[in-house]
């Protein structure tokens, strides 16, 4: 499946076949010109993602919706989340018309169809299936501040940013770096900080994978490649990079 654009300055997703002489079939048409983040998937859904809106495509359908009319994604946070084994993606987003009421912070569900929104308490950061607020990974739906975590992330008050995840999600390589305050406050930081970053594992034995002072560290990019892991960012002088044992996960 490929974008492809009009005469008119529109999008149009089309599904191309390897077939000699083939015509493509059109998808969706007239999607309206934006900066598409990313594309994200689940076992049932494929989903690209704007400022604009969402085209969402099943086995069955294709749509592209916009969003919510007062509602906004937030990507800044990470990419959407999908935590249980029905593969459902929300995204999270800003609601400026709840702020009044505690929070401007909510999940959409991605999808055809319409909306599901749930408010959430405040920000969080997450990966696929990781959904950490401020210093604490949770469990369950990531509007929920569930009584019990799965995981205690932190000793003292720290922002805590996952930056990759194992495919079995079991492992965890996370950023941290001394914080007080909430998660949105923390991506408004426009100093140096000490940044530590750190693989977490379901058992006790966390290790401690590299340590820098650098500006925006949620700029990291995390990556493997040759069954080793690598972290990148623009102050780093070299690549600090660490062996997968018994290669890539």
């Amino acid at each position: 499946m490929v974008f492809l654009r009009n005469s008119e300055g529109m999008l149009t997703l089309v599904e191309v076949s390897t077939t000699p002489g083939s015509v493509p079939t059109v998808l969706v048409s007239e999607i309206p010109e934006a900066e598409w983040i990313m594309r994200v998937s689940s076992r049932h859904l494929a989903v690209w993602i704007s400022k604009a809106g969402q085209v969402a495509r099943t086995k069955n359908a294709s749509a592209f919706t916009l969003w919510p009319t007062g509602v906004s994604p937030a990507f800044e946070f990470g990419p959407p989340y999908c935590g249980d084994s029905r593969g459902e993606l929300w995204q999270q987003g800003l609601a400026p018309s709840y702020a009044d009421e505690g929070s401007e912070f909510g999940y959409l569900k991605l999808g055809l169809g319409s909306y599901e929104y749930h408010r959430a308490s405040g920000a969080r950061h997450h990966t696929g299936h990781s959904s950490i607020k401020v210093e604490q990974r949770l469990d369950g739906d990531p509007w929920n501040d569930p009584e019990v975590v799965s995981i205690a992330l932190h000793e003292n008050d720290e922002a805590v940013i996952p930056l990759l995840e194992s495919s079995n999600q079991q492992d965890l390589l996370l950023m941290r770096a001394d914080h007080v305050g909430s998660a949105s406050a923390f991506l408004e930081l426009d100093t140096a900080v000490l940044t530590r970053f750190q693989v977490v594992h379901q058992q006790p034995d966390n290790l401690g994978f590299h340590s820098a002072k650098i500006h925006k560290p949620w700029e990291t990019i995390a990556f493997v490649y040759c069954d080793t892991l690598y972290l990148y960012h623009p102050e780093f002088r070299s690549l600090p990079g660490w062996r997968l044992q018994g290669g890539a996960k």
